[in-house]
């Protein structure tokens, strides 16, 4: 769901399913609401239970997954607010935020009563829509408490590892190949592998692929054809792309761009 009024915010709405997704990352301050059931979420080395009426809220650019137990279902929703959005309109808040940061879900009537505020603003803005998303967007992160860091595992070498997610997000419409990217940074391939997949859970080439679902959603968002993405971002058909782009998106490109296209017309059928 995408609305023009509030450019700077999405929103996905899931009833009642049991799909489970891969880690993955956003480049968004990511909410999630639960409305139904129970699902395990994992970022920043925590692991922690969701029931009916949490909220979460996940930092931009954590690796993290969010999943039932199987085969049992659940509903939630979740809401991308940009995040240069929010360093803007809540400045001291956004800090706490920090990359690889967690969060400790949200169990109470007052931020669930802000997450409802957001999403009523979502389907039918009103005036004053966005100051009204940002305060109550603000009312949730004052509840926020982090989680105790985890401590980088030992070899891990962070600072290479953000070098290479920086690289691979910069390069993701292209052909990288591992061997040299892990020249570059001065170490063995099969060393580099590993140590990027013990501290982010994914291994360089699934992250590439993370990136890509990223910039594509940024593509058809703003109405590109779906056969162009695919090919600009070097996928081999657009069978692979929609394969991709639905385990990562929950929606295929058909249906995420058409998402957007429904709310904006319903926004301009209310304000007429």
């Amino acid at each position: 769901m995408r609305n023009e009024q509030l450019p700077f915010l999405e929103g996905r709405c899931s009833r009642g399913t049991s799909v489970c997704y891969r880690p993955h990352t956003h480049p968004t301050l990511s909410l999630g609401l639960v409305d139904e059931g129970s699902a395990k979420v994992k970022f920043a080395g925590h692991t922690f239970t969701l029931r009916t009426g949490h909220v979460v809220v996940i930092g931009p650019g954590v690796v993290h997954s969010c999943n039932p137990p199987t085969g049992q279902r659940w509903s939630y929703r979740m809401f991308y607010f940009d995040w240069a959005w929010v360093q803007r309109v809540a400045p001291a808040l956004a800090r706490a935020f920090a990359p690889e940061c967690g969060h400790f879900p949200l169990n109470g009537a007052a931020a669930r009563a802000a997450g409802e505020v957001i999403a009523s603003a979502l389907t039918a803005p009103k005036s004053g829509a966005e100051a009204t998303v940002a305060r109550a967007l603000q009312r949730i992160l004052q509840r926020v408490k982090p989680a105790p860091v985890v401590a980088a595992k030992p070899g891990s070498n962070r600072a290479t590892i953000v070098a290479a997610r920086e690289f691979l997000a910069r390069h993701c419409d292209r052909r990288v190949s591992l061997q040299t990217l892990a020249k570059e940074l001065g170490q063995d391939r099969y060393q580099f592998i590993r140590r990027f997949r013990s501290q982010l859970g994914l291994t360089p080439q699934a992250y590439k692929l993370d990136q890509q679902v990223i910039e594509a959603r940024r593509q058809l968002a703003r109405g590109a054809p779906i056969a162009e993405v695919a090919h600009a971002l070097g996928f081999a058909d657009q069978s692979h792309f929609q394969r991709v782009f639905k385990s990562h998106a929950a929606a295929t490109p058909a249906q995420y761009q058409r998402g957007g296209k429904r709310l904006t017309r319903r926004a301009r059928e209310k304000a007429a």
